[in-house]
């Protein structure tokens, strides 16, 4: 079975897709993992049958295939027309009703309800989310890649060939490679974050949006920002690579950076250079879900170079406290800094 040929219905209709969906059995929950970590290119139908999975969750149990395969053969009988010359119905066949088991009615409900659903689904937009210290790489609608962080969000519509666009809407922070326009499709790109609405046009860049800040790092590319706080008269913004920009609070802050230490989250690394700790604890709590405590106040203010492994963290720690002879505890998921 190549689920690489699959539609959006094949995976509905698959028990070992739905099992995965509705139970997360520890082995078909390893199995679509490596499985997309391998296809990428069907992260949006995977996604889209899934809400279609939860959308039409029977509770009373799963119809089987026999079942299903029962129910479309009496639908078929049900509306196909007669045949010239065939001999009339009596009106107690007319009048009879088909007699189902809860399971194969619920097959009957799903085979009806299933287009609608799939329809409305394909109206609506996608949502994709990670949890704390989960990344996921994500293939758009028009080829474009995506890189979610941890702790993050990402909506967009899951037609592109409407009058809507291109246009993502994030919560966190996310690492954009953008395609060129595909055949069908608008040329112009929009990320909005917040405020912040940035327009793209082939480029690659990150984007991070916390607590009503929003961070633009540009690696290559060019991006034109503008914010509907921002009078008309203030104009866009045209980045450059190199260039990182703050916004917060309706105004813009512009600085050279090296972009490599604000994209290492991709590798899974955390690269600080002079980076004050308040701003690593900070890190934590968005990325990884630590509650960071600090007995002194002044240590916030101390800063810290390196580069670690986030699925290291206790080794990370241990070079923060040798490095400025402090106390560095770690119980369940609370830091304390002293």
């Amino acid at each position: 079975m190549d689920y690489r040929e699959f539609s959006v219905e094949d995976f509905v209709l698959d028990p070992f897709f739905r099992s995965w969906i509705k139970y997360n059995t520890p082995g078909a929950s390893e199995f679509w993992s490596d499985w997309l970590a391998a296809n990428p290119g069907m992260t949006a139908r995977v996604e889209e049958a899934r809400e279609l999975v939860l959308c039409l969750d029977f509770k009373a149990g799963e119809p089987s295939e026999t079942e299903i395969r029962e129910v479309k053969d009496a639908l078929t009988k049900k509306f196909r027309k007669p045949e010239p010359g065939a001999e009339t119905a009596s009106a107690a066949a007319r009048s009879r009703r088909f007699s189902f088991s809860y399971p194969v009615a619920a097959a009957l409900v799903f085979l009806l309800l299933a287009p609608l659903a799939v329809h409305f689904l394909r109206s609506s937009k996608l949502n994709i989310s990670t949890t704390f210290g989960e990344t996921r790489n994500i293939t758009l609608p028009d080829g474009s890649r995506v890189s979610l962080n941890a702790n993050s969000r990402i909506s967009y519509a899951r037609d592109w060939e409407g009058e809507d666009g291109r246009e993502i809407w994030l919560e966190g922070e996310a690492f954009f490679d953008i395609a060129e326009k595909p055949q069908g499709m608008k040329p112009e790109f929009y990320v909005h974050a917040g405020e912040l609405t940035i327009k793209v046009l082939g480029t690659a860049f990150n984007v991070y949006r916390r607590a009503g800040k929003t961070s633009v790092v540009l690696q290559e590319g060019s991006v034109e920002l503008s914010s509907a706080s921002q009078p008309a008269s203030a104009g866009k913004l045209l980045m450059k690579p190199g260039e990182k920009v703050d916004f917060e609070k309706g105004n813009y802050k512009i600085e050279k950076v090296a972009v490599e230490p604000f994209l290492s989250w991709k590798d899974h690394r955390m690269v600080f250079e002079n980076t004050e700790l308040s701003g690593i604890a900070r890190m934590l709590e968005d990325n990884y879900g630590y509650q960071v405590i600090f007995k002194d106040p002044a240590l916030e203010k101390l800063r810290f170079t390196g580069s670690y492994s986030t699925e290291r963290i206790d080794v990370f720690l241990k070079a923060l406290s040798e490095a400025f002879n402090i106390r560095v505890s770690l119980k369940d998921k609370t830091i304390t800094i002293q």
